[in-house]
């Protein structure tokens, strides 16, 4: 009986020998087809990296928009975290707002036209009546913070209570004008004209109290 060991092929190869060689090339091939796999993933995973790191820099950052911290505290947000602005008023009653209007008679009290109303503080919106005839108006208890009214004519009008602080009033015609408990602070009403103009519990533009018609 021939031992295994000494088992030949017909080509004079050993069988065992012959096995084993086959073993080692189909391992190495297994090995091979593993690495090139894992290379592949590697190189996808990298290409992957790279497109997403070009879209997030290709992706702009949004600009702040009137945000809660320029307005007053309390604000309420809407969903995307920034302040709704609603714009001004265009008209109230009959009284079409806008530069050079005539509104003489109208019923206009407790009208705010301040930029606070509208959360426009940050985009400067002020409404803009410059030269308007508001001759005999009632403005009662009004808020014209910031409102821009130079040679306006509010003469005979009753302007109790009414709020023109930062109010831009050059050459506003205040003649027999009531403006009992109205606030003034810092408005600018250089060359106004005051004849018969009633002030009482009034603030002036510099904060002083004008009692003078009471």
């Amino acid at each position: 009986m021939v031992g295994k060991e000494s088992q030949k092929s017909e080509t004079g190869v050993d069988q065992d020998f012959k096995v084993n060689e086959d073993d080692e090339w189909f391992e190495d091939q297994e090995w091979m087809e593993e690495y090139e796999e894992e290379d592949g993933k590697s190189a996808e995973k990298k290409v992957s990296d790279q497109q997403s790191s070009q879209v997030e820099e290709a992706t702009p950052t949004p600009l702040p928009s009137l945000r809660a911290a320029d307005n007053a505290e309390g604000t309420p947000l809407n969903k995307a975290g920034t302040v709704n602005v609603t714009p001004l008023p265009n008209q109230i009653g009959d009284c079409i707002l806008e530069e050079n209007t005539d509104c003489e008679g109208q019923d206009l009290s407790y009208s705010d036209l301040s930029p606070a109303r509208s959360n426009s503080w940050s985009q400067g919106l002020t409404v803009e009546l410059n030269g308007s005839n508001f001759s005999n108006t009632n403005w009662t208890g009004s808020n014209l913070t910031s409102a821009e009214l130079e040679q306006a004519n509010f003469t005979g009008a009753n302007l109790t209570g009414v709020n023109f602080a930062e109010a831009f009033m050059w050459e506003v015609n205040l003649t027999n004008a009531n403006l009992t408990d109205a606030n003034l602070s810092f408005a600018d009403i250089e060359d106004a004209i005051l004849e018969g103009t009633i002030f009482c519990r009034t603030t002036m533009p510099d904060g002083t109290e004008n009692n003078s018609g009471c």
